[in-house]
Formats: structure tokens, sequence, C-alpha cells
């Protein structure tokens, strides 16, 4: 059994990386926003697509640097 809290970054990062509209609002409706963008800093840059990162990093107000990868595209800054 998948506990949420016990198991949340691999909850969220298959959310964020392969959710549906539903899911992802579930995710957002689970996990309170400073946790989801804790892990958008924190593990976002290595297991996130680059597109997957521009829009969570967006959705939790979260500067990605682009220099390492992924991050806001210009029009979002």
């Amino acid at each position: 059994a998948i506990d949420p809290d016990r198991h949340a970054p691999f909850i969220i990062e298959r959310v964020m990386s392969r959710g549906t509209w539903d899911a992802m609002k579930w995710l957002r409706a689970t996990y309170p926003r400073e946790r989801l963008a804790d892990f958008v800093r924190n593990e976002g840059v290595r297991k996130l697509a680059a597109r997957d990162l521009a829009y969570w990093a967006l959705v939790c107000d979260v500067d990605v640097s682009p220099s390492i990868g992924g991050g806001r595209p210009r029009w979002a800054r």
C-alpha cells in the first residue's frame, strides 16, 4: 500500500511528470504548496523533464536556474 505521507516524493514525481489534469488537482489539494515547491527546488531538476519542471516551477513560484537545465521559459518571467 502506498502511504501519501511516507511515499510523498515518489507520488509527487509521478503525478508531476505523468499525471492527468485530475491527478494534478488532487496533488495540489493533498500537499501544501510549499511541499510541492520544495520538491521542485530540491529534486525537480533531476527528476522532471524540462517542460514539466518549467510548468511546476511556474505553478509553485519557484525560480529554477536555466543553467542547470529546465526552468521557466522566457515568456513566463
